[in-house]
């Protein structure tokens, strides 16, 4: 497979790596960095783009990031609640 290039020359196709748990997990931490209390809303608003563009590849890793964003501000307040039983 190629890649059509204009000037009439053409490249082999490069092979992207499928987005690993690492990744996921790194671009959660960096939006919770940047974004504090609103991560969550602007990794809605990206699988919301890609959904709308009908990019199931990229809505699918945005819900990833979504999801592990969500994990992130609800696991300190489940250990306070945890704290507070034991």
């Amino acid at each position: 497979m190629t890649l059509h290039d204009p000037s009439g020359l053409e490249a082999p196709a490069t092979t992207i790596p499928p987005v690993t748990e690492a990744d996921v997990q790194g671009v959660a931490n960096m939006i919770v960095t940047r974004h504090g209390d609103n991560a969550l809303r602007f990794a809605a608003q990206q699988m919301e783009h890609f959904r709308r563009r009908g990019d199931r590849k990229e809505h699918a890793i945005w819900t990833r990031i979504g999801m592990a964003v969500g994990e992130r501000e609800t696991a300190p307040a489940h250990a306070a609640a945890q704290q507070h039983v034991e």
